[in-house]
C-alpha cells in the first residue's frame, strides 16, 4: 500500500495519531479501525475506497502482536458492511461535470 499521506483529508480528525503527526495514510486508516466510529470509517471509504479499508482491516485481523478481541472483530465488520451498502447506494458524482466551469449563457 501507498505510505503516502493526504494531510488535507486527516485534518478532520485531529488526534487520530496524536503521537505521530506524520504518520501515513495506512496507520491513520489502522488506528480509525481501532477505535471505530462509523462516520468516520464512512468518511475514509469514501476518500481511500472500502477495498483499502477492508486491507488494512485485514491487516489488523492477522496481526498476532496485538489481537483484536472477537467483540471487536464483530463490530468493525459489521459496520464495514452497513458502510459498503450505503457507499454502493450513494448517488453518484460525475466528475467531469465538476471539473468543467458553468457555461454563460
Amino acid at each position: 500500500m501507498d505510505d503516502k499521506r493526504r494531510e488535507c483529508f486527516w485534518r478532520q480528525f485531529p488526534g487520530l495519531v496524536w503521537s505521530n503527526s506524520k504518520a501515513s495514510d495506512s496507520v491513520m486508516i489502522r488506528a480509525a479501525l481501532t477505535r471505530p466510529y462509523k462516520n468516520r470509517l464512512e468518511a475514509i471509504g469514501r476518500e481511500f475506497g472500502l477495498e483499502r479499508l477492508r486491507h488494512e482491516w485485514s491487516v489488523l485481523c492477522a496481526d498476532k502482536i496485538t489481537p483484536l478481541s472477537s467483540r471487536h472483530k464483530a463490530l468493525v465488520s459489521h459496520t464495514l458492511d452497513q458502510i459498503e451498502t450505503t457507499l454502493e447506494n450513494a448517488p453518484r458524482i460525475n466528475r467531469e461535470d465538476v471539473a468543467n466551469p458553468l457555461v454563460k449563457a
